[in-house]
């Protein structure tokens, strides 16, 4: 029996998932929610030893290399396995060099049945998406916000590079077409390309919001390229325009944003960008439709108790 398990993480957005399912565990059963130096979001991590330990990324996983590890997905399970390269990758489902994940928690069953295939021995629980819950309970009102996203450029393959360089002349006009109208433009980022896309807003004129938790509370709607972020809004019923750009293989198909469940128009051109998003704040049926589609692909629960049925796998463990 393990008397309490801690959490580590070593980004914002790896945080904002396992923070729910940390805040449902009875705090006697808790330790200690660390994160590396210079951030925020937990503890240092110190001399402290933990027994267990609350992930939610491969990179963390490294960290904790000969301890029980329980591994909440970070995001909306994509994976990119319609190419060799990434065949393995323990980023994605299914990949290797994680023996030592005991439990995972999993946003849909698809993502379960990749983990339960390579880790046969391991527990792997759907439980819905425990950073949902909060996020569901913002009141939300309308705002006039209209925020624009970009992946980092992670240069495995061309779909996980960023769209940015291909839309980056569409941003100024659509945040003047926008303000013209008494709505606003705001520029957000993954974690990972924060430095490099504070600049880039800077030189559009826009804000850049750091915190994805804000942008989901308060925008109308949201422009992105490849981003977890843009099944979130989905589910919470913010209407989503996805950007393309030409690198992204339409012949290679990697499932959910890549190419079968987009939650939203799809923008090729950036001369496109404006009429796409003016369509989306319209909110037709058809975006709507694609909306519903992508979450009822991606997430196998629809409430707000993602956060305690994991919270409940996690106990089950631990007393085993």
């Amino acid at each position: 029996m393990i008397e309490r398990i801690d959490a580590y993480a070593s980004f914002p957005h790896y945080a904002e998932h396992i923070r729910p399912v940390w805040d449902a565990l009875p705090a006697e059963r808790r330790g200690k929610f660390l994160a590396p130096r210079g951030t925020t979001w937990g503890e240092r991590v110190g001399t402290h030893k933990p027994e267990a330990v609350i992930i939610a990324g491969a990179v963390d996983a490294y960290r904790w290399p000969k301890l029980p590890l329980v591994m909440v997905e970070h995001g909306a399970g994509q994976t990119y396995y319609g190419d060799k390269r990434l065949a393995s990758s323990p980023s994605y489902s299914g990949g290797d060099d994680l023996d030592h994940v005991v439990l995972f928690l999993c946003p849909n069953r698809v993502v379960g049945e990749n983990w339960l295939r390579r880790y046969p021995s391991a527990r792997v629980a759907v439980v819905g998406c425990p950073k949902l819950d909060r996020l569901r309970e913002v009141q939300r009102e309308r705002t006039g916000v209209v925020a624009v996203t970009f992946h980092w450029d992670c240069p495995t393959i061309p779909e996980t590079m960023s769209a940015m360089p291909h839309h980056l002349r569409a941003l100024r006009p659509l945040g003047q077409a926008l303000g013209a109208a008494g709505g606003s433009l705001v520029g957000h980022a993954h974690p990972r390309g924060a430095r490099r896309y504070e600049g880039v807003w800077a030189a559009v004129g826009a804000p850049y919001w750091r915190d994805g938790a804000e942008v989901l509370a308060k925008a109308d709607v949201l422009v992105a390229d490849n981003t977890s972020l843009m099944y979130e809004a989905a589910a919470l019923g913010i209407p989503v325009v996805v950007l393309n750009a030409p690198w992204y293989r339409r012949d290679v198909e990697h499932g959910l944003r890549f190419w079968s469940h987009v939650p939203g128009r799809q923008v090729d051109e950036p001369d496109d960008l404006l009429d796409a998003v003016l369509e989306a704040i319209e909110d037709p049926a058809a975006h709507c439709a694609l909306r519903s589609a992508a979450v009822t692909r991606c997430y196998e629960y629809h409430d707000d108790h993602a956060a305690g049925r994991a919270a409940r796998q996690i106990l089950d463990l631990l007393d085993g």
